[in-house]
């Protein structure tokens, strides 16, 4: 298992660290959306097309 990481770099860059940073953000705010979202009757459907819908409006891929 341990092979595995040997090929991922431990000691980020600068641009790679606020590149985590920023994709964290964009991840808490959809989990707050879906959270929020979450409740007795909505569909798994649904939430897709909210997580959807709002990867399309920050330009995530």
């Amino acid at each position: 298992m341990f092979h595995r990481y040997k090929l991922m770099s431990l000691i980020k860059t600068p641009k790679q660290i606020e590149a985590i940073r920023a994709s964290g953000k964009y991840l808490n705010e959809l989990l707050y959306k879906l959270s929020d979202a979450a409740k007795a009757g909505i569909t798994l459907i649904e939430l897709e097309f909210i997580a959807e819908d709002f990867m399309k409006k920050n330009a995530i891929k």
